[in-house]
C-alpha cells in the first residue's frame, strides 16, 4: 500500500487492519517521494497487486484477499 501519515483515508485503512497491518508492505510517500513519483503514485492509499492492477482508496479485505491470494479467518 502507498500511502502517506497525513491521509485519513490510509489511516482508516490502517485501523480496519489492526495489529494485522505489520504484515502489509506499506510505503510512506512522505519519506519515499522518489519511489512514490516514479511509481506515478497520485492517490492514497494506493494499492498495486502483483497482476499489476492498481486500485485507489479504502478496500475491503474480501477484495483484498481476492487479489492477493489471502486466507480471510
Amino acid at each position: 500500500m502507498y500511502g502517506a501519515s497525513w491521509c485519513s483515508h490510509c489511516t482508516e485503512q490502517k485501523e480496519k487492519f489492526g495489529a494485522a497491518f505489520s504484515k502489509i508492505n506499506d510505503i510512506e510517500c512522505e519519506e519515499q517521494k522518489q519511489l512514490c513519483a516514479q511509481e506515478e503514485i497520485q492517490y492514497f492509499p494506493t494499492w498495486k497487486f502483483a497482476d499489476r492492477t492498481i486500485v485507489t482508496g479504502v478496500q475491503e479485505f474480501a477484495y483484498l484477499a481476492e487479489k492477493t491470494g489471502c486466507v480471510l479467518s
